[in-house]
């Protein structure tokens, strides 16, 4: 539960900052604490002024210092407060001590070190990427039967076991999706953390990857693209699996021929699911990278429930607080696409959960082999996004606050 903190800030006080990591990005800066995982993205103005502050300045003392540097103009750091407040970044302030609205971050496979990984990420394991890909692709091209198809997802004659197998399969690509993330920010050099995460009514796995901040924007790239690579990969690799069990060069059971199958076709099934940007996918970062938009899903948002209300009510247009003008094109764009897209999903999941509802009711005989193994799988499905929505509480924050401050502050 979020609580309400009343701050009292004043043109002499001092603000305490926690240690801050900083990193020049697109014309200004991001800073932020990797503990807590809260950046912030400030301008060049902003940024000396949060200096100013660090180094122990009053608020009075920073103003008229950053006033010098302006010609005498009046400037107001009331946002800037606000929003170092808001991102935990401030300690105390007159020397007591601020609540922090968010709790300390859980980092995984924290031994990991660039040196232990390197290998993965060198110019002979490109090429060697690089061959397998090519190869696949030949394949395809000469069999197009080693595409996948909707009926490599029965791999028994028991509907049970077929969605055993699909569970099983989804979970180990998904883990390996994320276990690649987790490689690519190691080395890279930071470090990131695995959990339950839900896109609307999906359940997901997702991976942390907040401190990419601290990284040069072209080298985000990496860690970002490396789910999807790491799914290409292996989808290449069961391709050229299967052409070789097809000749005899490799021994493979019928069991296991299908469950490769099943898993090309969950590979595939995952990388177009990176289609949907506008559910924050992979495919998302790489296009909010590319175009320099801190926060291009929370801009949209923020824009289409202000065009939402000024449709309702009457109110004024969207105030694009904090969105540079370049960006907005992109961020109405992108607007458009969220909005079409979530409705279109959100009918495709309806009509699905209403062709279900009919199997899970009948009480004959010919629809009671179905119903046990849907009703497990809706079950799983509801207990993941219970936890999912348990986990995104835990990473909310957990104080909201008001500055008591003068209106010139």
């Amino acid at each position: 539960m979020t609580r309400r903190v009343e701050v009292a800030v004043a043109s002499h006080s001092r603000l305490e900052l926690f240690p801050l990591r900083v990193k020049p990005d697109a014309g200004g800066f991001v800073v932020g604490r990797p503990a807590t995982g809260a950046y912030v993205a400030l301008s060049r103005g902003a940024f000396a002024a949060t200096e100013l502050l660090r180094g122990g300045c009053t608020i009075r003392d920073a103003k008229a210092a950053l006033a010098r540097g302006h010609l005498g103009h009046e400037i107001r750091l009331r946002g800037l407060v606000e929003t170092l407040l808001e991102a935990g970044l401030v300690k105390t302030v007159d020397s007591t001590s601020v609540p922090q609205p968010l709790a300390p971050r859980r980092y995984h496979l924290t031994f990991l070190r660039r040196r232990h990984i390197a290998w993965a990420f060198s110019r002979p394991a490109v090429a060697a990427y690089a061959t397998v890909v090519a190869a696949a692709c030949a394949i395809l091209l000469a069999q197009p039967r080693y595409l996948p198809r909707l009926a490599d997802a029965v791999v028994a004659s028991s509907p049970a076991l077929s969605l055993a197998a699909l569970w099983g399969v989804s979970l180990v690509t998904l883990a390996g999706h994320e276990l690649a993330h987790l490689l690519a920010a190691s080395f890279l050099g930071i470090q990131a953390s695995v959990s339950p995460g839900n896109r609307l009514f999906f359940p997901v796995l997702q991976t942390d990857l907040t401190d990419l901040w601290l990284v040069d924007r072209n080298q985000r790239y990496l860690a970002y693209a490396a789910g999807m690579v790491h799914d290409l990969l292996l989808a290449c690799v069961l391709v050229i699996v299967l052409w070789l069990g097809d000749r005899h060069l490799l021994p493979l059971p019928e069991p296991l021929y299908r469950t490769l199958r099943l898993t090309v076709l969950v590979l595939v099934a995952g990388l177009l699911w990176q289609l949907n940007v506008y559910l924050r996918t992979d495919a998302y970062y790489l296009i909010a990278n590319f175009t320099g938009c801190h926060n291009l899903w929370g801009d949209a948002r923020a824009y289409l429930k202000a065009t939402l209300k000024r449709l309702l009510t009457g109110g004024a247009p969207h105030p694009w607080a904090g969105v540079p003008e370049r960006q907005r094109p992109m961020v109405r764009a992108f607007a458009a696409l969220m909005a079409v897209g979530t409705a279109g999903v959100t009918l495709l999941g309806a009509a699905c959960l209403g062709g279900l509802l009919p199997l899970l009711l009948r009480r004959d005989g010919a629809g009671h082999q179905s119903q046990l193994p849907l009703l497990a799988s809706l079950g799983v499905t509801c207990l993941w996004l219970a936890a999912a929505v348990l986990a995104g509480r835990r990473r909310r924050p957990r104080v909201h606050y008001l500055l008591l401050s003068p209106d010139d502050l």
